[in-house]
Parts: C-alpha cells; structure tokens; sequence
C-alpha cells in the first residue's frame, strides 16, 4: 500500500523536464562520489586482455547476485512501465568467450548479497546499475582497443552502451516519486557501490588485473 500511496501522483510523462533538472540524480551523485571513485580505482583501466578478463569475471560477480535478488523481490511493477535492465545472460555469454566459468564467478559466498526492502533502497541500487550504461560508452571502446566486441566478450558492455533511453526513464520514475526518504536512498546506493567495489577487489587483487 505504501509503494502505491507514493506513485499516486507520478507522471512518467514529465520526464523529459525531470531529465533537464534533475535533483535527486545530482544529490545521489554528490552522496556517492566517495563510494564510485573508490570503485573506479579498484577497476582500474584495462589495457590488456587479462585485465579485461579480470573485468568482466568483476562484473559477473557484481551483476549476478543482484539480478537474482531483483527478478525474485523487486517491486518492478510499482513503477509504470519502467523495468531494470538485465544483462546477466550477456555477461554469461562473454564470461564464455573469454574461457572463464559462470560457476567461478558466482563464488561470492563471503561477500553478503544486498537485500532491498523499501523503495527507497530499490531506487538507490537501480540508480548503481543503470548508471553504468553509461560509463559503458568509454568501456566498450577500451574493449575495442584490445579487439574485443560484441560478438567475442564485450556483449554486456554493448548492451548497456546502446540502453540510454533506459536510464532516463529512471531517471523520469527517481524524479516523479512522492515522500521518500532521500537520505535512505543515498545509503543504498553507497551500499550497492561497496557490493561492487567487493565483487572486483576478489578478483583484482589476485593479481588478474592491471591498473
């Protein structure tokens, strides 16, 4: 009842002038600039193709887990129309181009799942995700550098790379939600940048990657 008392007054429609100003991107952006450059140093730039190996096993780690637990639990019918892009069957799909194993990268077992509960914390983390498409842009283009593409272990980037228009609908659905707890928010999404920032450092600092 709750999550459709604060829909009530959404309009999707409006998006586009959301788009323009955006309060609540800018302030989850201000409230995790800490959390994502940690991230991005972790990462590092992938200038070989062990690196991006390493990148991509990261990757599956992070994604996985989360797209389990959003298929199973998240509220996606609460936000008219809008739904979370989902890029673990492409990742599966590089992960064996690239001669890694999906069962591999699932060994997260030490590393807690995030478990949402209140909208707030479901908006926070699809803020994490669907903002990757666009640090995606840069990604597939260093792949392409090291003669990785869409049809040899870079299908996940491109994914995400061609999927802007999903992200502004979220950002139209983050603007267009009433009475939320913005500070709730911003903590979700700092905790889905440390589940990422954890699922990388396991391969990372094994040595699988350069910086």
């Amino acid at each position: 009842m709750r999550f459709i008392m604060l829909l009530e007054h959404a309009d999707l429609r409006e998006k586009e002038i959301y788009m323009a100003v955006s309060h609540r991107r800018h302030m989850l952006r201000r409230g995790t600039a800490q959390k994502h450059e940690a991230l991005d140093a972790t990462i590092g730039a992938f200038s070989s193709l062990q690196a991006y190996r390493s990148y991509v096993l990261g990757s599956a780690r992070f994604r996985l887990p989360l797209e389990k637990t959003i298929k199973s639990r998240a509220p996606v019918g609460l936000f008219h129309g809008w739904h979370p892009s989902m890029i673990s069957n492409a990742i599966r799909a590089d992960l064996s181009a690239l001669g890694l194993h999906a069962d591999a990268a699932e060994e997260t077992t030490e590393i807690a799942t995030p478990q949402p509960e209140q909208i707030e914390d479901w908006l926070g983390l699809f803020y994490v995700l669907e903002g990757s498409s666009l640090g995606a842009k840069l990604l597939v283009k260093r792949a392409a550098s090291l003669n990785i593409t869409e049809s040899n272990g870079a299908s996940h980037l491109a994914v995400q790379a061609g999927n802007a228009a999903n992200w502004s609908a979220f950002l139209g659905v983050l603007e267009a939600m009433q009475h939320l707890n913005e500070a709730r928010m911003i903590h979700w999404a700092n905790e889905t940048f440390s589940f990422a920032h954890q699922a990388f450092e396991t391969v990372m600092e094994n040595n699988l990657a350069d910086h």
